[in-house]
């Protein structure tokens, strides 16, 4: 259901900081691709930047501790993944919408 189409891919490895990885190794001609939409890259790479940006605007809303937005964001997160798991969606694209929803707030 709703799989990110290559272009929201681009834009969101790019939101991460991801470069595209060369892989002319496998094959014959040079080609250069983004990671592929998993649980292992968006937790290395999409996961910490999310949390981080959640932490931000509960740090600037409500001058609690540091940790305790931490905490808060992390919950955040998981609750919006769980929402696109509920809607239908598989984990891996669940938790990519997720992020890009924190992205674009």
């Amino acid at each position: 259901m709703n799989e990110p189409t290559g272009v929201q891919k681009k834009e969101f490895w790019e939101r991460c900081g991801v470069k595209r990885q060369d892989l002319s190794e496998y094959g014959r001609l040079p080609y250069r691709a983004y990671p592929d939409i998993d649980l292992n890259n968006l937790f290395e790479h999409a996961v910490p930047l999310a949390i981080g940006r959640l932490e931000e605007s509960m740090t600037v809303l409500t001058h609690t501790e540091p940790q305790a937005n931490k905490i808060r964001g992390i919950g955040l997160l998981f609750e919006k993944w769980l929402n696109k798991i509920r809607e239908g969606y598989s984990l891996e694209d669940a938790l990519f919408w997720a992020i890009s929803e924190v992205f674009n707030e």
